[in-house]
């Protein structure tokens, strides 16, 4: 290293060595100044110099499922990136590669065997699922409860252990099953309201009265028959959950 300090000239005429750790007296620093008088930006104490594990997961995220145009024969259609990078993958393997058959086939036993686990790790939940509600809707008839029946029922879950499969028929989603009791609760309101009628009308003596009843009673059986055609809509929705094959 060059230690050779040069001289410098100084106001009153005479010299200083200037050098390594010996800069010019009016480049120095003066006693009890900051060197920095603007201070710290605000807020960079707080910048985090490298992109912390979730920021860089959430970005791959993001790019995997962006939508790009890629050319298919002499189509064009728009899938995600990392859809066109399998199909790319699957391509060169059918053509042959002896590498890329081999990436192929990890990738497809990985996710196969996910799918897999995946699923019966969902049968191994509607199973106890439907053995929870069995016992809840044995304590309810014990109970003697008048609120309505809890749902789905038991006898709504199919879960095939032979073939894994899993089929739910009637209401499942929390607004389904609000909808469906709503109007159970509407036609149990109804069916009761027929009941009033027909004993009014019994005890009536008045012609015009039961004229007006019978026609409350028309009116509500309409009303049930729609509940009765709603709730047989209902009964009639599915959800299946197929074995991956």
């Amino acid at each position: 290293m060059n230690t050779r300090k040069s001289k410098s000239q100084n106001g009153d005429g005479t010299h200083s060595n200037v050098g390594y750790k010996n800069p010019p007296k009016k480049y120095q620093f003066k006693p009890g100044k900051s060197g920095n008088p603007n201070g710290r930006p605000k807020g960079s104490r707080n910048k985090q110099q490298t992109l912390c594990e979730s920021s860089l997961h959430q970005i791959f995220l993001e790019e995997a499922h962006r939508k790009i145009t890629v050319r298919e024969g002499e189509r064009t259609i728009t899938v995600s990136v990392a859809k066109a990078v399998m199909r790319t993958i699957a391509t060169k393997a059918a053509k042959g590669d002896v590498r890329t058959m081999k990436l192929f086939t990890e990738l497809l036993d990985r996710a196969e065997s996910k799918s897999l686990n995946e699923h019966q790790e969902m049968f191994k939940v509607m199973l106890e699922f439907k053995q929870a509600l069995g016992k809840e809707r044995d304590a309810w008839f014990r109970g003697g409860k008048i609120d309505p029946e809890p749902l789905p029922r038991p006898d709504q879950i199919d879960a095939c252990p032979r073939t894994g499969d899993i089929r739910i028929t009637g209401p499942f989603t929390d607004k389904e099953i609000n909808t469906y009791q709503s109007i159970q609760a509407y036609q149990a309101e109804c069916e009761a309201e027929i009941e009033r009628c027909e004993k009014l009308i019994k005890k009536s003596h008045s012609q015009k009265q039961q004229i007006a009843l019978k026609e409350e009673i028309q009116s509500n059986e309409n009303t049930i028959a729609a509940c009765e055609d709603a709730i047989q809509r209902f009964d009639q929705i599915t959800l299946e959950f197929q074995s991956p094959s």
